[in-house]
């Protein structure tokens, strides 16, 4: 999926799904993402590892964290990047 500044690859191998995706500077869900998908937020839990550069996670209660390269993400519904 290509959405904006938001570039997505997936592949599905049984249960789960993997994806990478790559993210220009200023890209966000809610500005590149969500009117493809039409949710105000993004409903998925993440699992994954930023690979490089940083990104700030801001969840639907309000709390912000920042990961960046080599950080290990557990991400859960309701979060904009």
């Amino acid at each position: 999926m290509n959405a904006g500044k938001v570039k997505s690859e997936t592949v599905k191998t049984g249960d789960y799904t993997i994806t990478r995706s790559t993210m220009e500077l200023g890209a966000s869900w809610s500005k590149d993402i969500k009117p493809i998908v039409k949710n105000d937020r993004c409903d998925k839990q993440h699992i994954g590892v930023c690979i490089s550069g940083r990104v700030n996670i801001r969840m639907d209660n309000g709390t912000e964290v920042e990961y960046g390269s080599s950080d290990v993400t557990s991400i859960p519904p309701g979060h904009d990047v």
